[in-house]
Order: structure tokens, then sequence, then C-alpha cells
């Protein structure tokens, strides 16, 4: 009888032990996957907000501004509407990631945390559940770099395609790189 006992109870504080095992490594894995959805939820916001900053760039120019450039195919100049043009998309794509210091992180309640602009907007800005750092906007400027060397290629035919930035949020940050759930774009 006491060698069941003493087997039930090696049996009980294996059990036991595996429990706690499994719960900390549930722990562990729910943890690791609301970081990765934050962490989802901060690239879709990135995207967004750099999206939108060059939306901002090509709207400088109104659709009136021409450049002359030269045929490749004859010595002939032609005329071409500058603000879609290579040279445009260009200047606006390498300076888009100065503004990005601008940007601060707001966390509403009950919402996934995201990027907001909050300096020369000219518009209103909430600044409830907003954390304005320093080092926010050093962050979003190195993640903005990151996405523009990944996805340089993409953005630029599309804009240079298709004369618009309509739909570039959804075809770069929802459909192509995945990192926004379908809706979720802004632009």
């Amino acid at each position: 009888a006491v060698t069941s006992f003493a087997m039930l109870t090696s049996c009980l504080q294996f059990r036991t032990l595996h429990v706690v095992v499994l719960l900390v490594f549930w722990c562990y894995a729910d943890a690791v996957l609301k970081k990765s959805s934050r962490t989802q939820d901060m690239k879709c916001s990135a995207c967004t907000a750099i999206l939108s900053e060059v939306k901002d760039a090509l709207d400088s120019h109104n659709d009136d501004n021409k450049i002359r450039t030269h045929s490749r195919s004859s010595r002939l100049y032609e005329e071409k509407n500058y603000k879609f043009s290579e040279l445009h998309i260009m200047d606006a794509l390498d300076t888009v990631c100065e503004n990005m210091v601008d940007y601060a992180i707001s966390q509403p309640k009950g919402r996934p945390a995201r990027y907001v602009k909050y300096q020369n907007t000219g518009d209103a800005v909430s600044l409830e559940n907003v954390n304005m750092d320093d080092e926010i906007g050093r962050r979003l400027k190195a993640q903005c770099e990151e996405i523009l060397d990944e996805q340089f290629e993409f953005i630029t035919e599309y804009l240079y395609k298709k004369k618009s930035t309509v739909g570039l949020s959804a075809a770069l940050c929802t459909t192509a790189a995945k990192w926004c759930k379908t809706g979720n774009d802004e632009l």
C-alpha cells in the first residue's frame, strides 16, 4: 500500500509539474502573440503614416506644373506633369522620413496604438492618451527608412503608373506587405 501511495504521489507531482510547465508556456505564448499583434498594428500604422507623408509631399505641387524631359527615342523634348514624374516621386521619397519626428503614439482605450502627427498639420489634434517622446520619432524615422528600402520599387511603380496616391495604402500596407488588416488603412 505504501508503494502505491508513493507512486500516486510521484505521478501527481509529475502531472502538477506538467500543468505548471504548460501554464508557463501558455502565458509566454500569449505574451508573444500580444506583442506580435502590437508589432503588427504599429507596422500598419507606420505604413499608413509614411504613405500619408508621401501623399502630402506629392500634393504640395499642383497638377499644372510641368517639366521638360528629353525623349529617349528622339531628340525632341516633351513636357510631363511634374506631380507624378519620376523626379518628383524620387524627391518625395528621399525626404519623407525626415517628417516622421513629428509623430507621437496614440493609444485610445480599447483600440490598438497608432502613430499620429502632432506638429505642422494645421489641424487640431486630440492629445488624450498620446505619448510624445523624441525616441518615438527616431524609431518611426528608422522604421520609415526600413519600409522605404523594402518597398521602394513597389511605391514608385504604383505612383508612376497610377498617377495617384488613391489606393496606395491598401495596395501596399494591406495587400502587398500584409501589415494591415482589410479596411484598416487610411489612405
